[in-house]
């Protein structure tokens, strides 16, 4: 039987940074993974330019980054996009052991669940990458996520809000008050405005308070673990 008419409300969450904590010794696994992949290919980038691209599907991001390095606003060459893209994909999938879930995150997954919310998860990182690391965390084997999608499989990434839409159509729910995006980036906020959801910054992840309030989300808290508590502020 379709899931469709079940649910009253969505709560769509970032990945990387809001339902797992990706830090290293080095800082953020993320973040290192994709300097990487620039110096391979003979880029430097700082940590500050990295962050400006979090949260962004990672292609676009690349390309926006390499715009900024040549300071020139013409295409970047296809091939040095797909070469960053493919080894930072590759440093990744080598280091999904150094993921771990935000601590609660199953126990919110299933107490959404009992409050008649459907779970979704949307990303900047290709498909592949998501589910393996869900199938990482077992949360599949703990709580219902209804809806799992990467930005890799609509026409623009973040901040385009067409992730958002799509989780509304699959479930039937018309006014986008009924859906929360939940991230911690300011593409996260920007995708949520642009669908006219209610945003929840979370401070677990890439961006910090006052990098995220200049969006001027509905919400900002600490981690994922106080959304359920939220709803009571909803009704």
């Amino acid at each position: 039987m379709s899931k469709i008419n079940h649910y009253g409300k969505l709560v769509l969450f970032d990945l990387a940074g809001t339902l797992v904590t990706e830090k290293n010794e080095g800082g953020s696994l993320v973040a290192s993974s994709l300097s990487e992949a620039f110096s391979l290919s003979g880029f430097s980038v700082t940590g500050g330019q990295i962050r400006t691209i979090r949260g962004k599907e990672k292609k676009e991001g690349i390309s926006e980054l390499l715009k900024q390095l040549s300071n020139s606003e013409t295409a970047v060459v296809e091939g040095t996009v797909q070469v960053i893209y493919t080894d930072f994909i590759r440093l990744i999938k080598d280091h999904l052991s150094d993921f771990a879930e935000i601590p609660g995150t199953a126990e919110v997954f299933r107490t959404l669940e009992k409050m008649n919310m459907a779970v979704g998860i949307g990303s900047g990182f290709p498909l592949k990458i998501i589910k393996a690391l869900i199938d990482f965390t077992g949360w599949k084997n703990q709580a219902d996520i209804p809806y799992i999608n990467s930005f890799e499989n609509f026409p623009n990434g973040r901040p385009s809000p067409l992730m958002v839409f799509d989780f509304m159509r699959q479930f039937n729910i018309k006014d986008p008050k009924n859906v929360l995006k939940v991230g911690d980036t300011t593409a996260d906020m920007r995708e949520g405005k642009a669908a006219g959801c209610i945003t929840v910054g979370v401070l677990s992840g890439a961006h910090d308070r006052k990098t995220i309030q200049a969006e001027n989300p509905d919400y900002i808290l600490p981690d994922i673990t106080y959304i359920p508590a939220l709803f009571q502020d909803l009704k």
